[in-house]
């Protein structure tokens, strides 16, 4: 059996993993023919055409999880363009429906557990394979408290607010030194 494995030449992580992908599949017994592109040529016209059996599609993250929901439904269209595309052909009308449910829901707490409900059917019918996430470095001085890294892509800023300074604590009198000033000023 032979796989056409397509994936972006110019996105770096992409570049790195599929030749990567290619000879793992090569050495699961598969034959592959490798079609590394240019990003613009795979969204532009490979996935828009339907002309592959597996892509590798770098998507970015974002802070806003119904800005994916084009990815996997024509009907949900919110976010950019970029992330507007349904290359798969995959359509559920109870996952459009969610994507709907959770844009209009004010409550993130409640819009995110219709995105976990969203998560789960979609791995059900795994319509797209997350390979990899990009990793993320955030460094910071041991003088400063509460640097979180955020989970949803806003970047190492999103909760500025909560960081604070750490300062030594005085320094306290030991007992030697408070019983020697004690007898001192006793005499």
């Amino acid at each position: 059996v032979t796989l056409d494995l397509t994936w972006s030449a110019d996105d770096p992580w992409s570049a790195v993993v599929g030749p990567l992908v290619a000879s793992q599949l090569v050495g699961a017994g598969f034959d592959v023919d490798a079609n590394p592109v240019s990003g613009s040529q795979l969204t532009g016209s490979v996935l828009p055409s339907g002309s592959f059996q597996l892509a590798l599609v770098p998507v970015e993250a974002t802070a806003y999880p119904s800005q994916l929901g084009g990815v996997f439904s024509p009907s949900a269209t919110t976010g950019s363009t970029a992330l507007s595309q349904d290359w798969g052909g995959f359509d559920d009308p109870a996952v459009d429906a969610l994507f709907t449910q959770a844009q209009q829901n004010l409550s993130a707490n409640q819009a995110g557990a219709t995105y976990q409900q969203i998560d789960q059917d979609l791995w059900q019918d795994m319509p797209t394979f997350p390979l990899l996430a990009e990793p993320n470095f955030v460094a910071f001085s041991a003088s400063l408290f509460g640097v979180q890294d955020d989970p949803g892509g806003l970047g190492a800023l999103w909760q500025m607010n909560e960081w604070a300074p750490l300062v030594g604590a005085p320094a306290s009198p030991s007992a030697t030194t408070t019983t020697k000033g004690a007898l001192g000023a006793a005499r």
